[in-house]
């Protein structure tokens, strides 16, 4: 899964209800595609199922939860149970340790 380039979009507002979450994914994803990274070559990173993974699957886009030990926002509510994560860890560097393994393993 190596990469190329990464960009960062912070969401302007986390507590936007579930029937806007897809909103913040518009303007990132009309960015990427203007500079022509395929949708495969993008991994959307986020803690919350319901604002973040669920939207992803939505948009096609392949992405890894942040199951932060505690944490129980973004865990419920409507989309949630269906979120499907591509990878799940429990912290960015976890994160960041399984990708790089899984680059050294395709290498």
């Amino acid at each position: 899964m190596g990469c190329a380039s990464y960009a960062v979009y912070p969401r302007r507002n986390a507590s936007a209800p579930t029937s806007r979450t897809g909103l913040t994914f518009v303007r990132p994803l009309r960015s990427l595609e203007r500079s022509e990274i395929p949708r495969e070559r993008i991994l959307h990173v986020g803690q919350s199922l319901l604002a973040n993974i669920a939207p992803a699957n939505r948009f096609g886009l392949k992405c890894a939860w942040v199951n932060r030990p505690g944490r129980i926002l973004g865990l419920s509510g409507e989309g949630a149970a269906e979120a499907k994560p591509d990878l799940t860890a429990s912290s960015l560097a976890e994160l960041v340790a399984i990708i790089a393994a899984g680059e050294h393993a395709s290498a």
